[in-house]
């Protein structure tokens, strides 16, 4: 090589066909990474849709177990209790036979009303709200089922002044 004379140096910076790789690559990787990533997103969704209703049973449960367990209807008074296509309603809350609640089933939702507050929850599917009734047909508690998340739910709850053993299967 002669002095003075210089090397010429390439340009710098990507060339198009590099870049065209690159990008080929990332694709590939992001084909690779879709199904995984579409299954754990829909894992967490179904996770939540899950756990809310397990919350809503929570609830639910809380609230029918204690309104029931405050039934106390003296052993001599005739059941006094009304029933509809969609709910219950019972008196003798804490023993006096002017209080009373009610349970019923909408469209989607469960409303509980009680000493003169009312609260529904909502977003359920298939909700029910039926007696338990004992071999003689008297109602000796009520029972509400719903579906949530895919999921399930019943709620059996015996009235304060009753015994309650379930059956099999329940």
């Amino acid at each position: 090589m002669r002095k003075g004379q210089s090397f010429r140096h390439p340009a710098e910076g990507a060339t198009f066909l590099g870049t065209m790789v690159a990008i080929a690559l990332l694709a590939a990787l992001v084909g690779v990474a879709y199904p995984f990533l579409s299954a754990a997103v829909g894992a967490i969704e179904r996770a939540i849709a899950r756990g809310s209703g397990a919350a809503k049973a929570s609830v639910l449960s809380a609230s029918v177990l204690t309104l029931a367990s405050r039934v106390l209807p003296p052993f001599w008074a005739p059941p006094a209790g009304t029933a509809d296509g969609n709910g219950v309603s019972w008196c003798w809350i804490d023993g006096d036979p002017a209080s009373t609640f009610s349970v019923s089933a909408d469209d989607d939702s469960i409303v509980v009303e009680a000493d003169g507050a009312a609260f529904a929850v909502t977003g359920l599917e298939s909700p029910e709200v039926t007696w338990l009734e004992g071999s003689d047909g008297a109602p000796f508690g009520l029972s509400v089922r719903f579906s949530s998340g895919g999921v399930e739910y019943g709620i059996d709850a015996a009235f304060g002044a009753f015994p309650y053993v379930p059956e099999a299967g329940l």
